[in-house]
């Protein structure tokens, strides 16, 4: 009986980031990952007053809270997408659109 070669444990992570990649190659899975890595890449603040609703040929749509969060984020667009590239490691978002809308969850308090 040959012995093949040990593996070692993965963690569930990893495994599960191997099998998505090679089952999503048009990349409908990217939309999870940056719904997961927003509150990472724009901070707390900002996350709890955005919701990541899509992403469309590499655009992704945001619902803000409000019209001046819209203008601020706009502003701050070149930084976002910077950070959600090197988060991600790839070019899956290369625009962002900002639409005011109420959001899914309430806002946390200060």
């Amino acid at each position: 009986m040959a012995r093949g070669r040990r593996k070692y444990p993965q963690q569930i992570g990893g495994a599960l980031q191997d099998i998505l990649s090679r089952i999503d190659n048009e990349g409908h899975f990217e939309i999870v990952r940056l719904v997961r890595l927003w509150p990472e890449v724009v901070g707390e603040m900002i996350a709890r007053r955005t919701e990541v609703t899509g992403l469309k040929f590499h655009t992704a749509v945001v619902k803000v809270s409000g019209a001046m969060w819209i203008q601020e984020l706009n502003l701050m667009k070149r930084q976002i997408l910077e950070r959600l590239r090197v988060a991600m490691g790839n070019d899956a978002v290369r625009d962002l659109r900002f639409v005011s809308g109420r959001l899914s969850r309430r806002e946390r308090p200060k």
